[in-house]
C-alpha cells in the first residue's frame, strides 16, 4: 500500500493508479460530465462558452481533450498543439502525421535492436536456454 499526497488538494490518501485523492477525482468526474453533457446540448460551443456555462477552469477542460475524453462528444475544436510540430489538434498530445512518424520511427529502432541480439533468431524469437547459458559463462 502506497501513501501519497493528493496533487490537487494536497491531502494523504492511498495510491491506486492517479495522484488525486477520490473526493478531487470525484469533482473531476462531475466537471467532466458537466461538460461533455453541456457539449451534447450546444454541439459547436466555444471553449470560452463551456467555460462560462459550466464553470469549469478552460485548464480542467483542455485536459479533458489532451486525455482524448471530449472526443466522443463530437468536439472538433482546435484547441490544442501538437507538442512536435505545433499544427491545431482537437484531442491528444500530437497530430496524425507525428503520430505516424513517431510510430514508425519506434517501429525502427526496434527492428534495429532485434537484429543487433546476437542470441534473437531471425524470426525475432528469444530462445531461453541460450539466455541462461550466456549468463552462465
Amino acid at each position: 500500500m502506497e501513501l501519497r499526497n493528493c496533487i490537487v488538494c494536497g491531502k494523504v490518501f492511498v495510491y491506486t493508479s492517479r495522484n488525486i485523492c477520490p473526493a478531487c477525482r470525484e469533482i473531476e468526474e462531475k466537471e467532466y460530465h458537466l461538460v461533455r453533457d453541456y457539449l451534447y446540448k450546444h454541439r459547436g460551443a466555444a471553449l470560452i462558452e463551456v467555460h462560462e456555462a459550466t464553470g469549469v477552469a478552460v485548464e480542467r477542460i483542455t485536459k479533458f481533450l489532451r486525455e482524448g475524453r471530449l472526443v466522443e462528444a463530437g468536439v472538433e475544436w482546435k484547441a490544442l498543439e501538437c507538442e512536435i510540430c505545433g499544427e491545431p489538434i482537437s484531442s491528444g498530445r500530437l497530430c496524425p502525421r507525428c503520430a505516424g512518424q513517431l510510430s514508425q520511427q519506434l517501429q525502427a529502432a526496434s527492428k534495429d535492436l532485434r537484429r543487433e541480439d546476437p542470441l534473437t533468431s531471425e524470426k525475432g524469437k528469444v530462445y531461453t536456454i541460450d539466455r541462461l547459458t550466456k549468463k552462465d559463462r
